[in-house]
């Protein structure tokens, strides 16, 4: 079995030191929020771990953005899977990190709200700031990546240049289906 190490490094912190921690956000593939808080609750909360000021009417005017108008005060245990991703959606974009790795977030929720994701994940890459997107959604992948880092077995295989990929292949799929194909079956 082959071993890796190396070390991760966030905003020049090694990643374990708190000032990492305070310059990244993980947005898990799970949904699984605190069901005894509000939505507006969990978010002040988040604040309050980061230090940051919270404007409510922030918080209203996203909950609207993402088709959920009104919702921002009732208990997280009365939200679906997509409004509970939405949730963790609007706390990557109301703390805009300097680093945020969102993991699958984007799978359960409805188009308006993917949309809406779309526009704040490339606000957030306009502004200088560092988003990661761990998707196996190609079509998502296409519109919102600079570059794609291609994964296999735990492996990275390479790091390449979105507009590259589609200019010399079409589509991410194309590519993808050049670089890992597929075994023969036995």
């Amino acid at each position: 079995m082959q071993t890796a190490s190396g070390s991760i490094e966030i905003g020049g912190f090694g990643h374990r030191l708190a000032a990492a921690k305070q310059q990244g956000l993980l947005l898990p593939s799970e949904d699984y929020l605190p069901e005894f808080l509000a939505g507006s609750e969990y978010l002040a909360h988040l604040h309050q771990l980061y230090e940051l000021p919270l404007v409510d009417t922030d918080i209203a005017e996203l909950f609207d953005r993402f088709s959920m108008p009104g919702r921002e005060n009732d208990l997280i245990e009365d939200y679906s899977h997509g409004m509970r991703k939405k949730v963790q959606l609007i706390a990557a974009f109301m703390l805009r990190r300097p680093f945020t790795a969102i993991d699958e977030t984007l799978n359960g929720i409805d188009f308006d709200g993917l949309r809406v994701s779309e526009r704040h994940v490339r606000q957030m890459r306009d502004d200088g700031l560092t988003v990661l997107l761990c998707s196996h959604d190609f079509s998502l992948l296409e519109r919102s990546a600079d570059r794609i880092i291609l994964m296999a077995a735990g492996e990275i295989l390479g790091s390449f240049d979105t507009a590259t990929i589609l200019a010399e292949h079409g589509s991410l799929y194309s590519f993808v289906d050049q670089e890992l194909p597929i075994g023969e079956p036995a």
